[in-house]
């Protein structure tokens, strides 16, 4: 077994990041809701679907032990907004909106 030094590491870029992060709490949550629509189930059995990759990666994060940075409180704040939002308004898709 090789011992690495701290220059010989190799480094996750901050782009690499940035990239996965958007794959996991927009592109994947909107492709499995718009999926589970498409494949007639009902809106808020998607909705729920579709945010479960997302959430399960937090709590994985939080249960682990992992720092919750920024991007995560933005995660957690958008969504407990729109599910908050969402019953009130009486459609699925406002939960989507996160503006």
């Amino acid at each position: 077994m090789a011992v690495m030094t701290r220059s010989a590491r190799r480094t996750v870029s901050w782009q690499v990041l940035l990239a996965i992060m958007v794959e996991v709490f927009l592109i994947v949550p909107v492709g499995v809701f718009y999926g589970l629509l498409a494949a007639g189930a009902g809106q808020w059995v998607a909705l729920l679907a579709g945010g479960a990759v997302p959430m399960a990666v937090l709590v994985h994060k939080v249960v682990s032990g992992g720092r919750i940075d920024g991007l995560d409180w933005f995660a957690i704040g958008t969504s407990g907004r729109a599910c908050g939002r969402s019953p009130p308004c009486g459609a699925a898709r406002v939960a989507l909106d996160y503006h």
